[in-house]
């Protein structure tokens, strides 16, 4: 799927359609991102300067970085069974967790912020991870 140069484009729910990629190229004013439920393998998140959530649940991410997306600060990544690793260090230490990481069996790194370690590593023993760093 090719949304690239939506520049309006605040809003993308494209969840429950199968979809193996995703173009956000330019979206500079997308500021909610609904993708769960596809098939999706990797997104670039770079140049999101006004993303604040994204909710990536039920996918095949082997990694997810939203370390360009300044304002980036809820994110939902569970049952991603590929997952390897998350970037969450964007400046923002605001970050908040839907479905933590549950069903990510495959993640080993996680980078946040400073001001968000300890809730990171909170969200890592509730997810029942023991080897992320």
């Amino acid at each position: 799927m090719d949304v690239s140069g939506s520049n309006n484009l605040n809003t993308l729910a494209v969840y429950s359609n199968q979809l193996s990629s995703i173009n956000l190229t330019g979206l500079v004013n997308l500021i909610y991102l609904d993708c769960h439920e596809n098939l999706l393998t990797s997104v670039n998140f770079s140049g999101l300067t006004n993303l604040t959530t994204a909710l990536c649940e039920h996918n095949l991410f082997t990694s997810l970085d939203f370390s360009g997306a300044p304002n980036f600060n809820n994110l939902g990544c569970g049952y991603n069974p590929n997952l390897t690793s998350i970037n969450i260090k964007n400046g923002n230490p605001n970050i908040n967790f839907y479905s933590y990481w549950v069903d990510t069996p495959s993640l080993a790194f996680v980078c946040a912020d400073n001001d968000e370690l300890s809730y990171v590593q909170q969200i890592l023993t509730q997810s029942l991870h023991t080897n992320v760093v």
